[in-house]
């Protein structure tokens, strides 16, 4: 499906990179992964925890990014807009708005538009933390 060729080589590798930037974070995630207890008690492990869930949902974006630049598949008009053009060929749609969800969370760790409640982020935590490896399998695939 993969269109890189000659001197998209670089670019592969640049995806191949932002993919082993995701497998670090994941594996920091799982070192740190706070029980519930845990997170609502230690300042420190809560701060790790949602620094380290917002990079890993950054690296999607950033992947998302560079695949859309890619392939031609349009001009984004922003994040969203870059998950969606993915969603039509490279990544499953129910993928896609789980992505979409992760990425209005994101907002919240990043810009505190609200507060950050604790079950919220235990669930990115645990219940979806194997979207990103459901997400890096497709990329993956794609790269081939």
């Amino acid at each position: 499906m993969s269109k890189l060729v000659g001197n998209d080589y670089m670019r592969k590798t640049r995806i191949e990179q932002k993919l082993a930037e995701l497998d670090t974070y994941l594996n920091e995630l799982q070192l740190i992964l706070p029980n519930p207890e845990d997170y609502t008690k230690n300042l420190v492990t809560r701060r790790a925890a949602e620094k380290t869930l917002e990079l890993c949902i950054e690296t999607v974006l950033d992947i998302a990014n560079l695949i859309v630049s890619e392939e031609n598949l349009g001009f984004p008009d922003d994040e969203t807009h870059a998950i969606q053009l993915l969603s039509t060929s490279i990544i499953p749609e129910e993928l896609a708005k789980q992505l979409l969800r992760m990425k209005g969370f994101r907002n919240i760790l990043i810009h505190r538009y609200a507060a950050i409640q604790p079950e919220l982020v235990i669930s990115y935590l645990t219940d979806h933390i194997k979207d990103f490896s459901e997400f890096k399998q497709a990329i993956t695939k794609y790269l081939q």
